[in-house]
């Protein structure tokens, strides 16, 4: 009988009279609960006409009460079904992250491919750095020794930030704090 009210509750269809209702039903079949009609006979000092107007208020109360646990269960494991999801959906995040970090910056193929580059541009940069300034000394009439390096020195800092630039790992930043928030998120659920 709780099982169909509790489906009517949930349906929107439950109201006091249906409690009331099957109160009623369970004191013409005599399946009433036993500690709690005791009780109300106690508190109606054995008088059976209030014994049963006792019973049927605090039968309704605790049947209310157990609707209330019913939905405050219900919403729980709902919060619970919904947490459970969204841990599943940052997981699957984090793995796509993960991998797509090690692919874009740490597989084995793609560390041999930076080392290239960067070797090669280190020797082109620390070519010009050091090529340059010596062609101008020697091609300069004067061929003062401190002109040619205070322009190697200014080479090195310019050819050094754009060869900074060039070995960067575009889109690592980015794809870590992503990760990292991912990872936040999931400890605190």
């Amino acid at each position: 009988m709780l099982k169909k009210l509790l489906d009517q509750v949930w349906t929107g269809g439950s109201s006091d009279s249906e409690l009331y209702a099957m109160v009623a039903a369970e004191l013409a079949s005599g399946s009433m609960d036993i500690g709690l009609w005791t009780k109300a006979v106690a508190i109606s000092d054995g008088v059976t006409d209030k014994a049963k107007a006792r019973y049927i208020e605090m039968r309704v109360r605790a049947i209310r009460a157990e609707l209330a646990n019913a939905r405050r269960i219900e919403k729980e494991a709902q919060r619970l079904e919904d947490a459970n999801q969204r841990r599943q959906q940052l997981m699957q995040e984090e793995r796509q992250l993960s991998r797509e970090i090690h692919d874009r910056f740490e597989s084995p193929t793609v560390r041999a491919k930076y080392r290239r580059r960067e070797r090669v541009t280190g020797i082109f940069f620390l070519a010009l750095t050091i090529v340059l300034p010596l062609a101008l000394w020697v091609m300069a009439p004067g061929r003062e020794f401190y002109a040619p390096l205070a322009l190697m020195l200014v080479l090195i800092l310019v050819f050094g930030m754009i060869w900074g630039v060039v070995n960067a790992d575009y889109g690592r930043v980015e794809l870590e704090s992503r990760l990292e928030r991912v990872q936040r998120e999931l400890t605190k659920l």
